[in-house]
């Protein structure tokens, strides 16, 4: 049987937006199972990450025992501290997902399920709830480009970057949809360099401008003569 793509490149707005809903029990019930969802997908990917941060502080713990006996061009210690601060933002990160999954999992539990109810609302999957999100963010991060927010653009496109590339993480992907997804985070990242120089030559436009300013002075004074110098208290202007 041909393998039906999960990720549809063509994907529109409307497409993303549920029809809405009657906020039953079994809808709400869902809504939380979704979250909960998300939150063991959170885990599962937090849980590798901290292994990982962990065998490097183990290899670098290895290394350190070497660094006395063979020269090493790397600053093991501060290396350390990095791996020492990475490990400990992941175990947080992890139990406050943790305890988010925990308390989806309660709210799911006080909702009765009845038997009599024919038609259970739609659950969405995980890797599609993550690749609707991707696509909103992009879609997000493209309004605020137009809107001149480049800051607020940049971080859009990050996160849709990255969604993107969690869901290039699973194993058993599709080719069509490993092609679809990596296109997406082409074009994320052609973004965010395109919104970098824009950044830049905004910065260098305003401090040119700054600079010239500061030259000409403004109309009356510099008409005048040179203001006196005033001190560094008062100073509000760029430095130069």
């Amino acid at each position: 049987a041909a393998t039906v793509s999960m990720y549809h490149k063509g994907s529109s707005m409307s497409s993303l937006r549920r029809p809405p809903q009657k906020a039953d029990p079994p809808t709400i019930r869902a809504h939380f199972g979704e979250a909960l969802s998300c939150y063991l997908k959170a885990l599962k990917m937090l849980k590798s990450a901290v292994g990982a941060s962990q065998r490097v502080s183990n290899d670098l713990a290895n290394l350190m025992t070497q660094a006395g006996r063979s020269p090493t061009n790397y600053d093991i210690p501060t290396l350390q501290r990095q791996c020492e601060v990475t490990l400990t933002w992941l175990s947080k990160q992890f139990h406050g997902v943790l305890e988010r999954a925990d308390a989806a999992s309660i709210e799911i539990n006080k909702i009765p399920i009845n038997s009599e109810q024919k038609e259970m609302p739609p659950v969405t999957s995980v890797e599609e709830l993550i690749y609707n999100h991707a696509l909103a963010s992009g879609r997000d991060g493209a309004v605020k480009q137009l809107l001149g927010q480049y800051d607020a653009a940049r971080g859009c496109y990050r996160s849709a970057g990255l969604l993107a590339e969690t869901l290039l993480m699973e194993s058993n992907i599709s080719v069509d949809d490993r092609k679809v997804l990596e296109s997406y985070v082409d074009g994320f990242a052609a973004r965010i360099t395109e919104l970098d120089q824009l950044m830049l030559q905004q910065s260098r436009m305003v401090s040119s401008s700054n600079v010239s300013l500061t030259h000409r002075g403004s109309g009356v004074i510099g008409l005048i003569g040179p203001p006196p110098a005033a001190p560094t208290g008062f100073l509000v202007g760029p430095s130069r």
